[in-house]
């Protein structure tokens, strides 16, 4: 996937070895630049030629950094969120399930597969030796509320004191026997409070109130050395708030609990951290500023000493200014400031003779946010927009940037969401969904080991497994297209990148395409005048979303007729409305130039089933446009077979021309990969992917038949929903190779039997439904198990087939053929129970 130059660094150059060997640089850079230019086959073969046994170590960090992993991770659990640590960094707690069925998991650091302890509840807090486990029950069960286990045993300790209090969360003090409850009552719905819990024997007591104040406080930080306690202030319902520094920075203003003294200091700032000794805090503050006419807010980044002391301004301006994080001695603070359009990472030193300009670290076009401290030397930190943001380690003093998390393969991506170090840095949890299933609720939870580099054998096996994988990928693509290979370049080199610009440039014009300003009303004129210069007939689909100007909008529908199978429908579609804030150059005027070159290109070339071209309004409405296309078309009882849609796809980041498969259908996510390597100049990755998007009307009523491309990495132009989402940020060549890998999919699609339906097995034999296609020559059935499905083939021209020796747990497949030699597009799949 994208590459790190910082790589370049990693390999420390080697000399030629004599004998006729390639020398291990040559076999580097041949790797290195077959994998930027995504010849992945190429380039596993050069990488693993370089990793012979004996190979310099430097060589297999970089050969593991640029295919994926530096260090060794594991899963703990395919469903697992809100990781915590114990302060000694050697045990986890972490939550599984549903929210109504939540269960807190407990495991050692050694052993981090096996559950040591497993309670019903949420919001576990940890001893800091990891003994002992508190978390909250949920009020459905017939219990008291609060629990607390000896984690090796599962001796549950009684709680004497609780009464009336309702607990909502806990943490422990310094020591193992101190626990902190946020609780409240019911008979007051103005406050919550902190109650300080010790234990005296076997059991823990309720000791009384700590912070009486009045309001709501969220779950408290314990400091070492258990002086103080740090709680946030929420602004609303304390039970959202995230717990440990996470609820910190989350909150708009922070108090600190003096147990020595029994004073409580409010500070009014956001963003709170605390360096990981306890002895300093820092905060982010914004007051408005008058200059002129001129109203700005500025911007200060702050630092104190926790015991008390004078507030130091480390820095202030009118930059927006988030996320500081100390350092764990607290002498350095890294933070996130955008100094023009994105977020970039910063480093200062905190003392009184302190340099205080800002020095940067970090110099990429997406957002880099939320740093870390692992150590007093390397900062950790994540890029992109938080639906696919990546973790990666820094080096504090040259920047030099390492990826932390990957899943190891090619083109799948794999979207991280939560990440926690232990509190000495050696190890960091993250929470992701490393199999790029965005759609499943369940998010995998994993353990990176730092001190753990992967082997050279583990970086082998991985690059074996790509290479395998790609020439599968691209073996069966070109086995799909052969027969219309010739066809289907024919029309993709029609493709006009100029055209695609000139669709730009008039869209642009219109400024903001919402639907509650007028150029949405212009985009649809125009859109109906594109259309019928390709000589469609174009309709307008009105209807009358909310907020739209004037009462109505309208879809734009370009008909394609097919002409073997007309009554079979293929849509491709894009929004073209945009945010009223910003023109939407990329989100999604770009997926609107590439829609609307595809319907020229193809608007003389009918493909067999019919294919209708889709231009929606009012996506960013609620995906208005998108819902109202689907709810007529299953009232028309229209045979929708397959469906692309494309959403922002022609912003760079660099000077590779890439965009990510977002599907729920992997024969057409396989196809979309095969058109593009065939047709296209453009790199492809993939992700499970359809929610919050048009996609998600097709997929709830039509189920499992969409396709379409999208941004790489998801999201990850910084002017996404920005004003200054303009034309001059998009790459019109990647809107060009876009809409070449649409032609190339639709033709194949609409050319070649759609999925077959009702497939069933019983008694040895499979039954389906004819394939509605005409021109059908026969059926492919193929059975395994479940890791070898294609293991037995057999042709049939019935719809019915006998399987010998079936077994539970095998699957089979059905696949129509036609009289082009076209299979189709995807499997019809049937799990024998």
């Amino acid at each position: 996937m994208r590459l790190l130059p910082a790589l370049l660094l990693l390999a420390a150059p080697l000399s030629a070895q004599s004998g006729g060997i390639v020398p291990p640089g040559t076999l580097w850079e041949k790797g290195f630049r077959a994998w930027d230019a995504g010849r992945y086959i190429e380039a596993t073969d050069a990488l693993r030629s370089l990793l012979v046994p004996g190979v310099a170590r430097s060589w297999i960090d970089s050969v593991a950094v640029l295919t994926g992993e530096r260090y060794e991770t594991v899963e703990l659990t395919p469903d697992g969120g809100r990781p915590t640590w114990s302060a000694d960094g050697q045990t986890i707690a972490y939550e599984s399930g549903l929210p109504a069925s939540r269960v807190t998991r407990v495991v050692r650091r050694s052993a981090p597969t096996k559950a040591l302890l497993e309670v019903v509840g949420s919001g576990a807090a940890l001893s800091p030796s990891g003994s002992l486990v508190a978390w909250v029950a949920p009020s459905t069960m017939n219990r008291v509320p609060l629990g607390i286990k000896e984690v090796a045993t599962g001796r549950e300790l009684p709680i004497t004191g609780l009464g009336e209090w309702l607990p909502t969360g806990a943490t422990f003090g310094s020591d193992d026997a101190t626990l902190f409850v946020v609780v409240s009552r019911a008979s007051d719905a103005t406050r919550n409070d902190i109650l300080r819990l010790t234990r005296s024997g076997d059991a823990f007591a309720v000791q009384g109130i700590v912070a009486p104040t009045a309001g709501f406080k969220g779950v408290p930080v314990a400091l070492p050395g258990g002086r103080f306690l740090v709680y946030p202030i929420p602004s609303g319902n304390p039970v959202r708030l995230p717990v440990g520094l996470a609820g910190l920075r989350a909150a708009v203003s922070f108090a600190i609990v003096d147990l020595q003294a029994n004073t409580v200091r409010r500070i009014d700032g956001r963003a709170a951290t605390i360096s990981a000794d306890g002895s300093m805090m820092a905060w982010v503050e914004g007051n408005l500023v008058v200059q002129g006419s001129v109203a700005m807010e500025e911007n200060r980044l702050v630092a104190a000493p926790v015991a008390g002391g004078g507030a130091m301004t480390l820095y202030k301006g009118i930059r927006r200014i988030d996320a500081p994080a100390l350092s764990p001695d607290g002498n350095r603070i890294a933070f996130q400031m955008m100094p023009v359009q994105d977020y970039e990472l910063y480093t200062l030193d905190i003392s009184p003779t302190a340099n205080a300009t800002p020095t940067r670290l970090t110099r990429e076009i997406q957002h880099d946010v939320v740093p870390q401290w692992l150590n007093p030397t390397t900062v950790m930190a994540v890029m992109g927009e938080p639906r696919h943001r990546r973790s990666y380690l820094y080096d504090a003093e040259t920047g030099a940037r390492t990826r932390l998390f990957h899943n190891n393969t090619v083109r799948t991506i794999a979207p991280e969401y939560e990440w926690l170090p232990t509190p000495d840095g050696s190890a960091v949890l993250t929470v992701a969904e490393r199999d790029g299933n965005t759609v499943s609720v369940e998010r995998g939870l994993y353990l990176t080991e730092l001190k753990r580099p992967v082997t050279r054998e583990a970086v082998i096996a991985r690059l074996d497994a790509d290479r395998a994988g790609e020439v599968s990928l691209r073996d069966r693509g070109i086995a799909s297209f052969a027969p219309i290979a010739a066809k289907v370049r024919a029309v993709t080199t029609q493709v006009d990148v100029g055209r695609v610009y000139g669709y730009e440039k008039a869209l642009f014009d219109f400024d903001s395409k919402h639907i509650s300003q007028p150029g949405n009303a212009k985009a649809i004129d125009y859109l109906l005048a594109t259309y019928k210069s390709f000589g469609y007939d174009a309709q307008p689909q009105w209807f009358s979303p909310q907020g739209a100007l004037g009462g109505k909008s309208a879809n734009v529908l370009a008909v394609l007729k097919g002409t073997e199978n007309p009554e079979l429908v293929y849509v491709v579609s894009s929004h073209f409305d945009s945010r009223a804030e910003g023109p939407g150059a990329d989100d999604n005027t770009s997926g609107t130039a590439a829609l609307l070159e595809a319907a020229r290109v193809m608007a003389r070339h009918p493909q067999p089933a019919t294919i209708v071209f889709a231009s929606f309004t009012a996506e960013e409405s609620g995906l208005l446009g998108s819902r109202e296309y689907v709810r007529r078309a299953v009232a028309d009882s229209l045979k929708l077979v397959g469906a692309l849609n494309n959403d922002m796809l022609g912003w760079a980041n660099d000077h590779h021309l890439d965009n990510t498969i977002r599907y729920s259908n992997p024969g057409i996510r396989d196809i979309q990969h095969a058109a593009a390597a065939q047709f296209s100049s453009m790199i492809t990755y993939d992700a499970l992917y359809y929610k919050s998007t048009d996609a998600a009307a097709y997929y709830e009523a039509y189920g499992d038949i969409v396709g379409g491309i999208g941004s790489y990495p998801v999201l990850g132009n910084p002017h996404y929903h920005m004003p200054h989402d303009i034309l001059e940020v998009e790459s019109h060549q990647l809107i060009a190779e876009a809409s070449k890998t649409t032609v190339a999919t639709l033709m194949l699609l609409a050319s070649s039997p759609s999925r077959l339906k009702n497939l069933a097995v019983a008694n040895g034999v499979a039954t389906w439904t004819r394939s509605p296609e005409k021109g059908i020559t026969g059926y492919l059935v193929t059975w395994g198990p479940a890791d070898a499905p294609e293991k037995n083939r057999l042709r049939v021209t019935t719809p019915t087939a006998r399987i010998p020796r079936l077994t539970a747990g095998m699957v089979v497949q059905v696949k129509a053929v036609n009289a082009r030699g076209l299979m189709g597009w995807d499997w019809a799949r049937f799990t024998v129970k």
